[in-house]
């Protein structure tokens, strides 16, 4: 499962260079009430960070097991990482949307909306996480970790929707 993580957390590294590139901008354009202009650029970071992702998801649907074993030599290791493999590509393209929604809001400083997705999603998470816990079950621990990432995904999708709406 580390593996995984390890993963995700590099391809979360990368796709977060977008969501850099949008905090610079998005400011200026959001003051300037230049919103087709952000919405196009958000667009064009949206599709090349989840282009980026189907990239590692083929990689990794391809060439996993190998990959998983370059890292780490134990079987069983390796074995637990494809079995969990899914939910990670799952995570990630959920993160994709999460991650640039996270550069849009932190680019316009509102920490506000950026704080109640987070417990929106907290809230999503707990219940996987709590039967994960009482069924020692590393699948719904990654169903709570999907449910996070996707309640992230939803909550700044539907908080920039508004915002949008209400500016225009």
């Amino acid at each position: 499962v580390a593996i995984l993580l390890r993963l995700l957390t590099v391809a979360a590294y990368v796709i977060d260079g977008a969501a850099y590139a949008l905090e610079t901008l998005v400011g200026t354009l959001w003051k300037q009430r230049r919103i087709d202009e952000l919405q196009a650029m958000i667009r064009f970071a949206m599709i090349g960070s989840l282009v980026l992702a189907v990239g590692l998801a083929t990689i990794l649907e391809l060439f996993g097991p190998d990959l998983y074993a370059l890292i780490n030599r134990h079987e069983p290791v390796v074995a637990i990482a494809v079995h969990y493999q899914g939910w990670m590509l799952l995570a990630l393209f959920f993160g994709v949307i999460a991650w640039i929604y996270d550069g849009v809001f932190i680019g316009l400083t509102w920490g506000r909306r950026l704080r109640y997705a987070a417990l929106w999603s907290a809230s999503a998470f707990v219940p996987g996480a709590w039967l994960a816990w009482k069924l020692n079950s590393g699948t719904w621990l990654w169903i709570a970790f999907v449910m996070f990432t996707a309640a992230r995904a939803l909550t700044l999708s539907w908080s920039w929707a508004r915002a949008t709406r209400s500016a225009e």
